[in-house]
């Protein structure tokens, strides 16, 4: 009987290991942490600034479906792509999608989010 119940007990933990794993492979977004400007310290370029005790990962699309970039932002940290008002707005403006540092942007269906806008995005661990 003991040996049955360990048996049931091994069989359960193999199903349920691989849905943990998985679980733990998606963090929050970090869009939060975001401070969007344009820096007069910097030619006026568009600058994003990491406001949150963490390492955060951007990815820059233009809203008319380009890859902008990405930066890796250290707490407390600015940088940007290098883009003035006048391109931003020929671009038809940026979306940033922040991930907590180790993590990418992806879409709905897990499709690495490069150079299209989404409305909906998920952080998984890159």
């Amino acid at each position: 009987m003991i040996k049955r119940i360990v048996f049931v007990l091994f069989l359960s933990l193999l199903f349920l290991t691989p849905h943990a794993a998985k679980a733990q492979q998606y963090a929050s977004t970090a869009n939060q942490c975001l401070r969007e400007y344009y820096d007069s310290n910097n030619y006026n370029w568009l600058t994003f600034q990491n406001n949150c005790n963490q390492e955060i990962h951007v990815t820059l699309v233009s809203r008319r479906g380009e890859a902008v970039g990405a930066l890796d932002l250290a707490s407390g940290r600015h940088d940007g792509p290098g883009l003035t008002a006048n391109e931003v707005r020929a671009a038809g403006g940026i979306e940033a999608y922040a991930c907590p540092a180790g993590y990418v942007a992806v879409d709905t269906d897990d499709e690495l989010i490069t150079s299209q806008v989404v409305n909906s995005f998920r952080c998984k661990r890159s």
